[in-house]
């Protein structure tokens, strides 16, 4: 749903978007550049004045070729304490087939910082893992999808809390989005999708929500300023709680 509804911002502002189509070749020239692009077993020529080219990146592990560090599919093979097959050494960040974020790569370097201390941290969860994609809108999420949540066999209910009810958000004239909240039916929140102003920022609070399993009465009965985006996430946890404030 949210990728959905970023893929129609983006047409709306112009942004044509290929999917699932392979760039055949490019002639990059001093002023310009076309590009073949083969989709659906038919040619499409391109001209652009920059071209991009961001398909992802590997750990650099050839350096460990012959460490005696063990490696697995391309990433290097560590226990629950991020240690390595070599003694004394550990493996964080990129290193790992975790999600390749800057804050994942700082949680994991302080939990092997902690267990080097000798000390006893609590192991990190990556289904709380907040994800941020900085466009315009941004797009934010974290926890279970609706998907993910059916898929495991969880009987669920799902709430939509759009900016276009949002006092904040009609002030600052960015209305279009909106936050779903996928909860257990009578149970906790187990995840939050976002896309709309800020919502990079709000991610913060719905990791806390869907870190510590919080229910929708837990939340609803905080109050969230106003005007402010943040009430978006609360009016969804009123709406869950039975008790919408400002939607129907």
């Amino acid at each position: 749903d949210i990728s959905l509804a970023l893929t129609r911002a983006l047409e709306g502002r112009g942004i044509k978007i290929h999917l699932n189509t392979e760039l055949r070749q490019s002639d990059i020239g001093s002023e310009s550049i076309e590009a073949e692009l083969f989709s659906d077993g038919r040619p499409t020529t391109i001209r652009a004045n920059k071209m991009l080219v961001a398909v992802g990146r590997a750990p650099a592990i050839e350096a460990f070729a012959d460490s005696g560090i063990e490696i697995d599919g391309g990433f290097v093979a560590v226990d629950g304490a991020l240690r390595s097959s070599r003694k004394n050494v550990y493996a964080v960040g990129d290193l790992l087939p975790t999600p390749q974020l800057a804050h994942v790569a700082f949680a994991e370097g302080i939990f092997a910082a902690e267990v080097i201390a000798g000390l006893d941290p609590e192991p990190i969860d990556y289904g709380v893992i907040p994800h941020c994609v900085y466009s315009y809108p941004e797009v934010a999420s974290v926890g279970m999808t609706e998907d993910e949540a059916r898929s495991a066999g969880l009987e669920i209910e799902v709430v939509r809390s759009r900016f276009s009810g949002n006092s904040r958000a009609n002030i600052a004239g960015a209305v279009a989005g909106e936050a779903k909240v996928v909860a257990e039916v009578g149970g906790r929140i187990l995840g939050i999708q976002m896309i709309g102003p800020s919502v990079t920022e709000l991610v913060a609070e719905a990791t806390l929500i869907t870190g510590w399993a919080a229910e929708p009465q837990d939340v609803a009965k905080f109050l969230h300023p106003h005007p402010t985006f943040s009430e978006v996430l609360g009016e969804a946890a009123l709406k869950l709680a039975g008790k919408p404030l400002h939607t129907l």
